[in-house]
């Protein structure tokens, strides 16, 4: 899995012909987590964890809402 702090995970505007969620979710398989909020895990120097990506099984989706999980 790849997560980012914002709404994209790659650079915009890119500075290839590639697309970052192509390659890394269709070609890959890799899912993409955008838009996690991390400040309060690292305002409590949280650097390791169990996370959980609970998720909503959606037949034929390509995404999900998400509720991520973060277990001291």
């Amino acid at each position: 899995m790849v997560e980012a702090d914002s709404c994209c995970v790659q650079v915009s505007p890119r500075p290839g012909p590639d697309r970052v969620h192509h390659i890394l979710f269709l070609e890959k398989g890799i899912p993409l987590l955008e838009n996690m909020e991390l400040r309060e895990l690292a305002w409590d120097q949280v650097y390791e964890f169990l996370f959980l990506n609970l998720t909503l099984r959606i037949v034929g989706a390509t995404g999900s809402p998400v509720r991520p999980i973060a277990v001291r």
